[in-house]
């Protein structure tokens, strides 16, 4: 309340008690809402497992950021290094379904599962 310039205690309990009316009224709508309803209390568990707000759809559908960097000089030959290395990794992946292991994956990536080249075949 300071932050709005109330500073005498009378004001602050006066101000105090306006709020909690308000918050009171609000809650009996809501409790003559749910009964009209049949709905039932939220609950603890339910209330904070839900969704903060389940209708929000985001307004941004932007590309989503390579690095969190703001100096574009480091940026920019980051961003050409992994695009590099993701490059090699797919000729890499290509070359395994080929069944050639002759060439590592790159470091810092995590590599495919291993194509199956051959079957084994039980029960003769």
């Amino acid at each position: 309340m300071t932050a709005f310039g109330i500073n005498s205690p009378e004001e602050h309990e006066t101000i105090h008690k306006r709020i909690i009316r308000h918050i009171r009224r609000i809650e009996e709508r809501a409790r003559i809402k749910r009964t009209k309803e049949r709905k039932p209390l939220m609950g603890r568990d339910r209330l904070l497992n839900q969704k903060i707000d389940p209708f929000y759809l985001p307004q941004r559908n932007g590309k989503k950021m390579w690095c969190l960097a703001e100096n574009r000089l480091r940026r920019a030959p980051f961003i050409t290094f992994l695009k590099g290395l993701f490059k090699k990794a797919r000729l890499i992946s290509k070359k395994w379904l080929l069944g050639d292991f002759n060439e590592p994956y790159p470091l810092g990536l995590y590599p495919p599962p291993l194509p199956k080249l051959a079957e084994p075949i039980f029960g003769w």
